[in-house]
């Protein structure tokens, strides 16, 4: 199963549209339980993962018609394949797109606490306004690379028309590339200066850096499409057409449902401290099991000790209030502190 077949493409298709579904889906479900408002960046998530959902589907659509996934097909030639493949550029660009505006809102949410000037703030802004121009201009270039001679796609006129095609591929994913590294390096500033220990500064560093899958992904989409570049159009269209675009789609709905799970996973972060003192309790249930059963009666007491310790909960590693270091179970209020707000909490103390 390999990114040229068609099992390959349709399993990574059909795997990222679940995973995809379920971060964006979990992400609301977090915004709920932490009583946050709906802002930018959940719209954002939900506006490329609808790009994602067409682009994925697109894709499957392809590989069913043969158009991708099956070698020397001459399905892939033809004004239908052509126009499916200008509708697939366009939904992949929105969902990268969309990705990354989520991220530049996201880091907005949680490091800019509104009132007078913030260079981050500005950053975020000046940066939306760049991907949105940058989507708005690649978006025109897909349909629009052969000029007007819309047909040039599909009629064999391509060479003579269609002369900034590989220019415009070529921009398209080394200016993606050069985003993808811009808006990972956008927060650091920010972590290094909360007001917390160095350990949890490098934990909240880790979650922002799993980003660079996004950056993985992207670079990869270079290394496809650079021997494509160098081997030049003739060879494309005459040789290996089928072979390459299957391995092109691939890439980039690899990149484009990636980077939808990466801006989802800081928020997700969250359900961690629903689950940790779950496993805390049953931990200490099952202590106290092999405590009494292995004491005799007049160790009892030392053993309602040893498990009243082991039941204190702490949260993410701050410390716990009275209320939470009772023998009952934690309510709902003492464990669900969303990791955004004592991000804020933190960042506060340190100024904007």
């Amino acid at each position: 199963m390999s990114s040229e077949s068609k099992e390959g493409i349709t399993a990574l298709c059909g795997s990222l549209l679940g995973l995809t579904s379920l971060s964006v889906g979990l992400r609301f479900y977090v915004r709920k339980r932490q009583r946050a408002p709906i802002m930018l960046d959940d719209l954002c998530a939900v506006a490329s993962l609808a790009g994602f959902i067409g682009a994925a589907a697109t894709s499957i659509h392809m590989v069913q018609h043969r158009i991708i996934g099956h070698p020397g097909s001459p399905e892939i030639a033809g004004e239908y394949s052509a126009k499916l493949q200008i509708a697939w550029d366009v939904l992949t660009l929105t969902a990268l797109s969309f990705s990354k505006l989520s991220a530049l809102f996201f880091y907005r949410r949680i490091f800019y606490l509104g009132g007078g000037q913030s260079h981050l703030n500005i950053v975020v802004l000046i940066t939306a306004a760049i991907i949105v121009v940058w989507m708005t201009i690649f978006q025109f270039l897909t349909g629009f690379q052969c000029g007007t001679h819309f047909t040039a796609l599909w009629d064999g006129t391509y060479l003579e028309y269609c002369t900034i095609s590989f220019p415009f591929l070529i921009g398209l994913a080394i200016s993606d590339f050069l985003l993808d590294v811009w808006i990972v390096s956008i927060p650091i500033p920010s972590v290094l200066r909360l007001n917390a220990p160095w350990p949890k500064k490098l934990a909240v560093l880790g979650v922002f850096l799993l980003s660079l899958v996004c950056v993985y992904a992207s670079a990869n989409r270079v290394a496809v499409f650079a021997p494509l570049i160098k081997a030049g159009p003739e060879y494309l269209i005459n040789f290996d057409y089928e072979r390459a675009i299957s391995n092109v789609v691939f890439y980039v709905d690899m990149e484009a449902g990636i980077s939808l799970l990466v801006v989802n996973l800081p928020t997700l972060w969250f359900l961690g401290t629903l689950i940790k003192p779950h496993i805390r309790t049953l931990s200490s249930k099952l202590s106290q099991t092999r405590l009494l059963g292995s004491r005799s009666g007049n160790s009892t007491g030392a053993s309602k000790t040893a498990v009243g310790e082991v039941r204190s909960p702490v949260h993410a590693g701050f410390e716990t209030t009275p209320s939470m270091q009772s023998d009952k179970t934690p309510s709902k209020t003492d464990i669900i502190t969303s990791w955004d707000e004592e991000l804020e909490i933190g960042h506060r103390t340190v100024g904007k």
